[in-house]
């Protein structure tokens, strides 16, 4: 846990491919497959509201670690790796139920880290119970985004229109296009 920028967000915005980011920098590229059940999945970006300040999430995380011990936390942040590894794996070879699956293990890392907190679970069960193949907390700790994975566009709507009728508001995107992305390769 930390207390400054990792630097991902601006880094994963300019990439034209998804990236593996590890230590403050890209350490691989993904090309997203674009076929099989990726084409139809969907993102859904869910606002659960205003989040507390980061040290908030900072100071929960550190109290959960001191009671999960070292090798817990230890064994915590090599499911995370895993499953980040596995997501890469998943997009890669269009593998939807890996990806889901990874979302899952990296939830499940954030409620033992004390980083979630009633909203979020609240839209992870209305999320999960309209059809979401997953769904975590994404941006800093105790953030205001849920971020969901659903296998299709029927899902999506019944998933953003329960999500509406808890008050949660959500936007859409594909998780891979139907087109390959343009180069990202620039030479000078």
């Amino acid at each position: 846990v930390h207390g400054r920028s990792s630097g991902l967000d601006p880094a994963a915005a300019m990439a034209a491919r998804g990236v593996v980011f590890r230590s403050g920098v890209i350490t691989e590229t993904i090309d997203i497959a674009r076929r099989g059940a990726l084409l139809d999945a969907r993102w859904i970006l869910a606002d659960v509201g205003t989040a507390p300040p980061t040290a908030v999430a900072i100071a929960a995380a550190n109290v959960a670690r001191t009671r999960l011990g070292a090798a817990a936390t230890s064994r915590l942040v090599s499911a995370v790796d895993n499953a980040t590894l596995n997501a890469a794996r998943a997009l890669a070879a269009g593998d939807l139920g890996l990806l889901a699956a990874s979302m899952r293990v990296c939830d499940e890392a954030l409620e033992q880290l004390d980083v979630m907190d009633d909203r979020m679970r609240a839209a992870r069960a209305v999320g999960l119970g309209a059809g979401a193949l997953a769904m975590k907390q994404t941006g800093a700790g105790l953030g205001g985004c849920m971020l969901a994975l659903a296998p299709n566009a029927r899902i999506t709507e019944t998933v953003t229109a329960q999500l509406a009728r808890s008050g949660i508001a959500a936007v859409t995107v594909r998780v891979t296009a139907r087109r390959a992305p343009p180069d990202s390769e620039t030479t000078q």
